[in-house]
């Protein structure tokens, strides 16, 4: 076999042959694999012992390091159904909050709350016939418990302030009871968030654990 040059490279492989080789490889790369029923049942098993045992040691190194802040909710029924104690959340400042974020902050009553981001400042907010009207525009809200049994008369939010509600409208102690809240009581918003005995039993099921 003769030697092919071109652009100063020599290669013991014609154009033909490289084409026929990237040919076969594009064929291998794009072939699905295909699993036997107990090789996919043990891939599974595999990955969730290393989703066990991996996500602690990733969540604790950012623990550690500072860059979350881990917030266990308090056991309250405010944010349900979205949220249920003893879930833990996975806290971060960014700095940058958009609306229907999951908020953290410290209340005037010195307790940590965690609602819904709902209005910023110059937002006008009202409540009718258990609609949310944000700016005059009703907003759709899946995540509610069920609609609200309060009435609220337009509420313009102060400059510097937020107005946050719970998810559970009709059994929460938030901003259509206190009012706004100062910018400078946020403490994160919720990146992320899990039930420990849901998730744990979700591992366990997939493990077939009785």
């Amino acid at each position: 076999m003769f030697k092919y040059k071109s652009d100063n490279i020599v290669s013991d492989q014609s154009p033909c042959e490289a084409q026929n080789f990237l040919g076969k490889f594009r064929a291998f790369w794009n072939t699905p694999i295909q699993l036997t029923p107990e090789a996919q049942c043990a891939t599974r098993e595999r990955i969730s012992i290393a989703i066990c045992f991996i996500f602690p040691i990733i969540l604790i190194f950012f623990l550690v390091t500072g860059i979350l802040k881990l917030n266990i909710l308090a056991p309250t029924c405010s944010m349900e159904p979205t949220l249920k104690a003893p879930d833990f959340g996975i806290i971060v400042n960014t700095g940058k909050y958009e609306y229907g974020d999951i908020i953290v902050f410290d209340s005037y009553d010195g307790r940590c709350y965690t609602k819904r981001l709902i209005g910023k400042a110059g937002d006008t907010i009202a409540v009718h016939d258990g609609v949310l009207y944000r700016n005059g525009v009703a907003l759709d809200e899946p995540y509610i418990a069920a609609p609200m049994e309060y009435e609220m008369l337009d509420y313009e939010i102060p400059e510097g302030t937020f107005f946050a509600l719970g998810d559970n409208r009709n059994n929460s102690n938030d901003s259509h009871c206190f009012g706004a809240m100062d910018v400078s009581r946020l403490k994160g918003r919720m990146v992320f968030h899990f039930g420990v005995v849901h998730f744990y039993e979700r591992i366990a099921g997939a493990l077939n654990f009785k």
